[in-house]
């Protein structure tokens, strides 16, 4: 079967059905035997031939390549329920391969195709670690929708003056001054409790 499919990559417009028809073989045998191996096995071979199908359809659109293989990470990090170290590499090196090549290509355009794609996955992967409460998929979502945020807004930040934001910053605190004057044993404890449920999570 391996030395099939490594013949095969000579061939890409016949490489993926190879891939596409072991990964079927794969999870039939699995189910069969009832041997979770193969179907994970299974999975994997589908998505190689995913990826040589796009390639081999000449797709140069990055997210094509890098979403479905960092979603499949995050969904294997999800398998291991019990296994709090292999979910968080998991974790990681999915959130990375979403985020990263992304958040370099929108680095050099403002409201373009890859900046808009990725200010909505990260929102939905924020909301999706949220639920997971999983602390890698929080932190990486949230830095990565800040900081694209920043990107696409900031030619139109530069033509708003400085006392504006000033003024703003200004308001800003005087109100939250304000609010911890009046609300400061309330908000102390609810500061506490999210410490509490953060070092609960994963």
């Amino acid at each position: 079967m391996i030395m099939a499919m490594l013949l095969s990559l000579g061939h890409m417009e016949y490489a993926y059905i190879i891939f596409s028809i072991y990964a079927l073989l794969c999870f039939i045998w699995g189910i069969w035997q009832r041997e979770s191996f193969w179907q994970r096995l299974s999975y994997k071979l589908l998505l190689a031939a995913y990826e040589l199908m796009i390639y081999h359809l000449n797709v140069r659109t990055l997210e094509y390549y890098t979403v479905p293989l960092g979603l499949a990470l995050l969904g294997w990090g999800i398998a291991y329920r019990d296994e709090s170290e292999k979910k968080g590499i998991l974790y990681a090196l999915g959130t990375q391969i979403i985020y990263l090549p992304g958040l370099y290509i929108s680095f050099k355009e403002t409201w373009g195709l890859h900046g808009v794609f990725l200010g909505c996955i990260s929102l939905v992967l924020l909301f999706v670690g949220i639920k997971l409460r999983s602390k890698v998929i929080v932190v990486f979502s949230s830095i990565v929708l800040v900081l694209n945020g920043i990107i696409q807004s900031y030619s139109y930040m530069l033509t708003i003056p400085r006392w504006v934001y000033m003024a703003s910053g200004g308001t800003f605190l005087i109100i939250m001054g304000m609010l911890f004057e009046l609300k400061r044993e309330r908000l102390q404890q609810l500061g506490k409790d999210l410490v509490e449920k953060w070092r609960d999570w994963e």
